[in-house]
């Protein structure tokens, strides 16, 4: 099934047309159904820092069980180590993001002639979007019985959206 999300702040909405299906909001008053906050940040591109760091601290790490944690970041480089590699780390992730010399150049001559909508979609190509097309995960469910049911219905089966774990619709990007 086809759907929008939407990122508002921190929170996620999905949307079919103007109704709105699921959201990340914990104990939401409108009873929809949740979206895992993990899979919609994969999906927007969001990187998980604590994992991302934990991962870079397993990959580097002296790892002597008998040495203290602080024994172990002292002898894998200290701090200094840490902060150039989080610094390049973080140029890495960002490297997409940036303008380039003709970007900038573009953007001069745009403003020179007041083009305001031609500059502002020159910016909008390097921001983070704020709405993405994914498609709902679906599951073949019980054979249909009921008539009424039958706008769900492929081949004789009835479908409906995937649940994880946690009982969270799974999406994709479309």
């Amino acid at each position: 099934m086809k759907a929008k999300l939407y990122k508002v702040l921190d929170q996620y909405h999905l949307y079919d047309g103007d109704k709105a299906i699921a959201t990340t909001i914990v104990g939401n008053p409108m009873l929809l159904p949740n979206l895992s906050k993990q899979n919609c940040d994969s999906l927007f591109g969001v990187v998980d820092v604590e994992k991302l760091a934990e991962d870079s601290y397993q990959k580097h790490s002296v790892h002597d069980n008998k040495l203290s944690l602080d024994e172990q970041i002292q002898r894998s480089g200290g701090f200094i180590v840490g902060f150039k590699a989080g610094f390049n780390k973080a140029m890495e992730l960002n490297k997409y993001k940036m303008f380039s010399e003709d970007d900038v150049n573009l953007a001069f001559v745009l403003g020179k002639n007041k083009d305001e909508t031609r500059i502002n979609k020159l910016i909008n190509s390097i921001l983070q979007p704020i709405e993405i097309d994914v498609e709902i995960e679906m599951e073949r469910s019980k054979f249909i019985v009921d008539k009424s049911q039958r706008d769900n219905v492929s081949n004789g089966f009835n479908y409906i959206p995937k649940l994880d774990e946690n009982k969270c619709l799974i999406l994709r990007k479309k």
